[in-house]
This record gives C-alpha cells, sequence and structure tokens, in this order.
C-alpha cells in the first residue's frame, strides 16, 4: 500500500476521474495508428539522504515502482507489462498519482516531455526476523517540470496543478509535489547475494527487478512520523527548476521543458 498524506480532501468526482485515467491508459490498446514514435520523452532525476543506496534493496523497488506508474498513467505500456516491469500487480495498491496532473498524458495526440525529480529521504527496516524483512520508504516526487506538446510543437503545463495542493496531495501542500510513503516485504533466501546494482543508461526498468519486493502498509513509527515531513526541494537540484518558485499557471503555454539524463537510470 501507498500512504500518501493529503493536505486537502480530494473529491470524489476527482478521485473517480484518477480511476477512469489509470484505468484507461493501462487497458488500451497497444498499437494507435496516430501515436508518436517519441511520444515520451521524460527522464526520473533520483538523490537520497546520505547512507541510502539508490541502486539496491528498497530503495530500487522504490524508483521501480513510482517510475513504472508514471508509466502506466500515461499509457506507455500494457497492464501485463507494467507488472513484468515493476514485479507486481499495479492495479491492487493505491498508486501515486503523478501521472494525473494532466488528462493528455494518456492522449496519443500529446507528447509528454520534461524531468521528474524525486528524493528518497529514508528507508528503514523495520522488521527482521527467520529471514523476513519489512521495510519502509520515505519519497518525495517533484513533477512540476513536466509538459505536453503537441503537433505544432507548442508546450502546455498540466491543467490540473495549482498552488492548493487540491489535485495533488502533497504532502506538503505545495504545487507540484507528491508525497508518500511505502512498505516492501522480502524474504532474504530470494534476494541475490550479492545483489546487483541497478544503474545504467535506461530511462526507465528495462527488465523485471531481480528481487520481487512486495507492497505493503507501513506500519513503522518513523513511517507515520515521516508524514508530518514537508517536502523541501534538495540542495542537489538547480534552484532555477525549483516548481515553488517557477510553477506554471494551470494549463499555460510554457517553453519546452529541459530533459535531463536520467539518474542513476537502470541497466539496458
Amino acid at each position: 500500500m501507498i500512504a500518501i498524506k493529503r493536505k486537502r480532501a480530494v473529491g470524489a468526482a476527482a478521485i473517480g476521474m484518477a480511476i477512469y485515467l489509470l484505468l484507461s491508459a493501462c487497458a488500451g490498446p497497444s498499437v494507435q495508428p496516430n501515436r508518436w514514435p517519441d511520444r515520451f520523452d521524460y527522464n526520473f532525476r533520483w538523490v537520497a539522504e546520505p547512507g541510502i543506496d539508490l541502486a539496491t534493496g528498497p530503495a530500487a523497488q522504490m524508483r521501480s515502482m513510482m517510475e513504472t506508474a508514471f508509466m502506466g498513467g500515461a499509457g506507455q505500456f500494457s497492464e501485463e507489462e507494467l507488472k513484468e516491469r515493476q514485479g507486481h500487480d499495479i492495479l491492487k495498491y493505491d498508486p501515486p498519482t503523478m501521472w494525473q496532473l494532466d488528462e493528455r498524458a494518456a492522449d496519443y495526440q500529446w507528447k509528454v516531455r520534461g524531468t521528474i525529480f524525486a528524493q528518497i529521504r529514508n528507508v528503514e527496516n523495520y522488521f527482521a526476523r527467520d529471514g523476513f524483512e519489512l521495510w519502509a520508504v520515505d519519497v518525495c516526487t517533484w513533477v512540476g517540470d513536466v509538459a505536453f506538446g503537441n503537433n505544432t510543437g507548442e508546450y502546455f503545463s498540466g491543467r490540473n496543478g495549482n498552488k492548493t495542493g487540491d489535485f495533488f496531495p502533497g504532502g506538503d501542500g505545495k504545487a507540484w509535489s507528491i508525497h508518500s510513503v511505502a512498505g516492501f516485504a522480502v524474504r532474504r533466501s530470494n534476494v541475490p547475494d550479492p545483489e546487483p546494482r541497478m544503474v545504467g543508461s535506461s530511462r526507465y526498468p528495462v527488465h523485471p527487478l531481480p528481487v520481487v519486493w512486495e507492497p505493503m502498509s507501513p506500519s513503522s513509527p518513523n513511517a507515520t512520523r515521516w508524514t508530518e515531513q514537508p517536502c523541501e526541494w534538495p540542495a542537489e537540484f538547480p534552484a532555477s527548476l525549483n516548481p515553488d518558485r517557477s510553477a506554471h499557471q494551470p494549463g499555460a503555454r510554457v517553453p519546452a521543458p529541459e530533459v535531463l539524463p536520467p539518474y542513476p537510470g537502470w541497466p539496458q
């Protein structure tokens, strides 16, 4: 399960539309006659607090879950492909709402472009016994530097972004930020020794993860406190791209966003 602290309650209509967009995107046909061959032009840039390894364990699983959920919402892959890439059934939990910044994410007439910034702030092993482990992961994600382009080369910001956080249930209520706390479980007997490092030049998980982590609802006391901590733009990211400084009006025309290389990326 994903735990998302909502600054304000999301209306029933918004929730219904979110579910409709997710299911429509995941269940859509694999071939579209008018699909742009390069419709998806976005990358994830991750940072982590000292001592957290983005390339292994629950941190790598959190990266895979967030990135794959975004691809599902944008209609980039079928539901079965998403399950294979993510390591578990994407529809069995409440997914992050990154793709809900605009219904055009699942519209093959539009191009998705930009850079998605994310930070893993905490990783905690809060249960270990008889070779079975439970982990909690705390992550902040910023999607304000993603825009939607049409066939004439014009780009527009997400229609549902705003400063109140009504549509985005961000932990701090700021525009374009999403705060999530996720729990994962694994049996150590299923973990390779040494566990492979999941880094590379690919922009998304091309192959199934070597370890299948089962999503769970975190019950750690620390995880509960994490939801009270507002997301703050990390110093490792360019200050000029901070969405709290440069967030556009919903649906406004914007310059074509810069697409930074993926980091740490995935093996080819």
